[in-house]
């Protein structure tokens, strides 16, 4: 609900208040939306959308987009992964971020990996040598799930004639009832292999109502996994992140295209290992910015850097980086390495530790437990000016003495071929992938509270001036006609309630009233209604309908029941 409707619906209780203290008036305004209890008991709900179904939510997001641009904003509620946002670090798994997600009916629990560099979603499925449990980094050993489609109702197949499966090149004449996929990573020899099929993803609104929503989601059955799926990276699966162009396969996608939020979407990765992710969060304009670049080559998020700072060293360069969530640590060109390695190293005064694994660290220290600010600062300045300061660009690792030591987290990209920022540089920030724009924007988080904004303005809690004194006159004006009519004492039950057409005509909406037999009391309560309301209610009904109330017996809240004669008059009509 926007502030403003919070402050209108203060200052009419405050009314209600107010004039309760007076000996001979009472009005009472009990105000119903369509899709409560209280309405579709007496209306029904034929033609309303099930409660918790993409549909459902698809009518509430048209009805708040059209408040919002009537108040000049643009604002819709973000959305998790149903049981929470919360995102966890797993050192024993190669340090990446998990989540746990709820597919299928019923609903079944997956950690999957979040990864910005893939762009198809794929769980274990009717696969031998997959992965059934892993060691927490306290040592408590957790099962793993695998995906059975035949055990979920809302499970089914994609199809080789079907616009989702790609690339068609792969179907065969023998498998045309299943789409089948085929993913290679760069870490060695790791791959996954099956066939696409659709589910229902759980999903909850990102606020304190939590409100369910379920959406179909397509994704690959792993029936093949080898490499690092076996024993560390995505063990139980991956959420694909990534852009997929022309075809609905990655999550943020299949969200907006379903009008369920902007497409966008945001992470946030801490220092302990804590994080949070978002669908549909835009970030907020005091976030730092650079325009992303998507290629169909990996169908991440390509971003430009045009200059290096180590310490008070500035060197201009020219390259374009991926930032990968599903790539643990940094990997950058030979020109941009030497220059960071050996500038960062030229500052350390603590001593080097060389370690001995070929694949480790090249620059790592011995560094004292009281000792602060021992690295020098670390800035990347991105396209469009703004600048990225690696906030923890270092990592820990063990020697072969097994001394813990602190590493610069980055590596030389020698088999590799694009520069990858991967999850250590994105840690401290509130990082918000931004598709529509396209814009990778950042803020320095410590990922504790929610911080997702599916607004186009960040400000927009209180109501402006010109709105506090509208409230104000409507206050005023209902406290006035309430002293003049100081001998009516009556009840108007009243149910508001908005068009069903919510997609195409959000601005319809309708009074309803509960008809009584006293025509005097009807036109009063139609009238008092029409002077109270009108004020307050002009900004979101180009048409409004009353009908009175039955007069109200002894006090004001001795009677709570709806009677049955309910029915509908226009104004216009009414004498």
């Amino acid at each position: 609900m926007a502030t403003a409707t919070l402050w209108s619906v203060f200052c009419l209780m405050s009314l209600i208040v107010v004039v309760s203290q007076s000996t001979s008036i009472v009005y009472e305004y009990n105000v119903f939306h369509r899709y409560s209890s209280e309405v579709t008991s007496v209306l029904g709900d034929k033609g309303l959308p099930k409660q918790g179904t993409v549909e459902y939510y698809a009518a509430w997001k048209a009805h708040d987009q059209h408040r919002n641009r009537l108040h000049g904003e643009h604002r819709l509620p973000a959305l998790t992964f149903a049981g929470g946002d919360v995102t966890t670090q797993i050192q024993n798994l190669g340090r990446l971020h998990y989540a746990q997600i709820r597919v299928g009916t019923p609903p079944v629990s997956f950690m999957v990996v979040l990864d910005t560099g893939s762009v198809i979603s794929w769980l274990p499925c009717h696969c031998v040598d997959c992965a059934q449990d892993f060691e927490t980094d306290s040592g408590e050993v957790r099962n793993l799930h695998s995906y059975t489609p035949e055990s979920s109702s809302t499970s089914a197949n994609v199809s080789c004639d079907s616009p989702q499966c790609w690339p068609k090149m792969q179907c065969t004449s023998e498998a045309r009832t299943a789409c089948p996929y085929e993913v290679t990573y760069e870490s060695y020899d790791t791959m996954t292999k099956g066939y696409l099929v659709t589910d229902v993803l759980r999903l909850e609104t990102y606020d304190n109502g939590h409100h369910a929503i379920d959406t179909p989601v397509i994704f690959g059955c792993g029936v093949v996994e080898t490499g690092a799926n076996l024993y560390g990276g995505a063990i139980n699966g991956l959420l694909g992140l990534g852009v997929a162009y022309d075809l609905p396969l990655d999550v943020p996608r299949i969200l907006a295209s379903k009008g369920l939020v902007p497409n966008a979407f945001s992470l946030c990765f801490a220092s302990d290992g804590r994080g949070r992710i978002a669908f549909g969060d835009k970030g907020t304009k005091d976030q730092m910015k650079t325009p992303l670049h998507t290629t169909l080559d990996n169908g991440g998020y390509n971003i430009m850097v045009q200059q290096i700072a180590v310490g008070n060293v500035v060197t201009d360069v020219d390259f374009v980086a991926m930032v990968d969530s599903g790539t643990t640590y940094t990997y950058l060109n030979a020109h941009a390495y030497a220059f960071i390695t050996e500038n960062f190293n030229s500052r350390v005064k603590e001593p080097r530790v060389i370690l001995m694994n070929k694949d480790s660290f090249e620059y790592c220290y011995s560094v004292r437990n009281d000792t602060t600010n021992w690295a020098p600062s670390l800035k990347l300045k991105m396209k469009g000016g703004a600048e990225y300061h690696v906030r923890i660009p270092t990592v820990t690792a063990f020697s072969q003495t097994n001394e813990l030591v602190h590493c610069l987290g980055i590596h030389q990209n020698n088999n590799l071929s694009v520069n990858t920022i991967g999850q250590n540089f994105m840690m401290g920030y509130h990082l918000v992938f931004d598709r529509e724009e396209p814009i990778l924007g950042w803020k320095p988080s410590n990922c504790i509270a929610k911080e997702a904004n599916t607004m186009s303005s960040s400000k927009a809690e209180l109501p402006s001036k010109g709105e506090r004194l509208e409230l104000f006159l409507v206050f005023l004006l209902t406290f006035s006609i309430a002293t003049i009519m100081s001998n009516v004492h009556f009840r108007c039950d009243c149910i508001f309630i908005r068009s069903n057409k919510l997609v195409s005509e959000p601005n319809l909406g309708t009074l309803y009233q509960f008809a009584g037999p006293d025509q005097r009391q009807q036109q009063v309560c139609s009238s008092r209604l029409e002077s109270v309301l009108s004020a307050a209610a002009a900004h979101e009904l180009s048409r409004t309908e009353f009908i009175p109330a039955p007069p109200l017996l002894g006090d004001v809240a001795a009677d709570r029941g709806h009677p049955s004669n309910l029915h509908r008059s226009d104004l216009s009509r009414r004498p």
